[in-house]
């Protein structure tokens, strides 16, 4: 017999008030890739949430090419950037380097400028296998919570600018400095992920506090499916969340339980 983790996600993303006032689109952006052995069992999960700064035209496209860019990134080379084969750094490189030449071909192949600014995103991503395992990746405002045997903590808090609202995205010349990666530092069984206008509801970086409904929000994969939660999760933004914030608003979930299986 063997143990292994049973991966599930669950997410949601809301338009925020100030954007649907005006009839504009969701500017946050949320991506998954599973992975799968040839007999159809998941060996790993990644989750990625992404927001186009709104100060730019295009910030919500930057943010859907670079949430599935870097999710399937992130789970096809877990092992490189787990394992500790390369350095932080240089895993902050490639990361970078793969989503901006994504967005940059992209850009190209429909005329738009060679300029990244215009897709400007922050990013919060975590990757999850099967033998517990996990890496998480940051930059910019947004976060990442997470829950161990102590309870749940902020593995990775917004990340400010020099002055008052002004943050780090994916697309910047020098983001791979600002690119926070971190990796297997303690066992953790679920991740939250989310975009900054959550951020100020859901934790207090300052007091590395995090809000009382996380304790709840991070099990609910636990027992139910994740199709039960993602609904869960789209009422909790509407009916909780986004009355106390104008901006959009999107939660990420990834979580592992342990199962014993046959090692067949």
């Amino acid at each position: 017999m063997a143990s292994a983790l049973i991966l599930k996600t669950a997410r949601a993303s809301m338009t925020g008030r100030s954007h649907r006032c005006r009839n504009r689109r969701c500017e946050d952006a949320c991506a998954e890739t599973t992975l799968r052995t040839p007999e159809g069992k998941i060996i790993r999960r990644s989750v990625v949430v992404c927001d186009g700064a709104g100060s730019c035209p295009l910030g919500w496209l930057g943010a859907k090419i670079a949430s599935r860019m870097a999710a399937r990134w992130l789970a096809e080379n877990f092992n490189l950037l787990s394992e500790n084969r390369i350095s932080p750094q240089t895993a902050a490189r490639k990361l970078t380097g793969c989503v901006q030449r994504t967005i940059s071909k992209f850009a190209g192949n429909r005329g738009f400028s060679s300029s990244l600014r215009p897709f400007s995103c922050t990013l919060a991503a975590a990757v999850l296998n099967w033998d517990g395992r996990w890496i998480t990746a940051h930059i910019g405002d947004g976060g990442i919570t997470a829950l161990d045997e102590n309870g749940p903590f902020i593995l990775s808090a917004p990340q400010k600018g020099e002055f008052a609202n002004v943050t780090y995205f994916i697309t910047d010349r020098d983001a791979a400095q600002n690119v926070r990666i971190i990796r297997n530092t303690s066992p953790v069984r679920s991740f939250a992920l989310f975009s900054d206008g959550l951020e100020n509801l859901l934790i207090r970086p300052e007091e590395s506090l995090v809000a009382p409904a996380m304790s709840d929000i991070l099990t609910w994969l636990d027992e139910a499916e994740p199709q039960e939660v993602t609904e869960a999760l789209h009422t909790a933004l509407e009916d909780v969340f986004l009355p106390r914030t104008t901006d959009d608003c999107t939660l990420a979930l990834l979580s592992g339980n342990w199962q014993t299986q046959n090692a067949s």
